[in-house]
């Protein structure tokens, strides 16, 4: 199991046109993307973020192979994507590749 945790920092006064994006375009490409084998999309909720909201999205990958894959390619796609729709600073990726120590999953 390989993992892949894309966290999206959205500025606050983006939110409207993020959540539009989400609606019209983010599910797509999720459905869309088929070499994902699992993932998880969600709002994060701390108390250490003041401005803006992060949304996760974690992403199993059944090789590193096809993670890597999915790294270069389809990541280059979302933020060209979102660079398109947002102004620069609205809305931030920070990739992170998980690699496993162990699991119970």
């Amino acid at each position: 199991m390989n993992l892949l945790s894309i966290t999206f920092h959205v500025e606050q006064n983006a939110l409207p046109k993020w959540k539009n994006f989400l609606d019209n375009n983010f599910s797509k490409w999720l459905e869309e993307t088929s070499i994902i084998d699992r993932f998880i999309f969600s709002e994060v909720e701390s108390e250490m973020i003041e401005e803006g909201v992060n949304y996760n999205l974690l992403l199993i990958f059944k090789n590193q192979e096809i993670r890597s894959d999915f790294a270069h390619r389809e990541m280059r796609d979302i933020a060209q994507i979102i660079d398109e729709q947002f102004i620069p600073q609205e809305v931030i990726i920070f990739p992170t590749f998980l690699n496993r120590i162990s699991h119970q999953l």
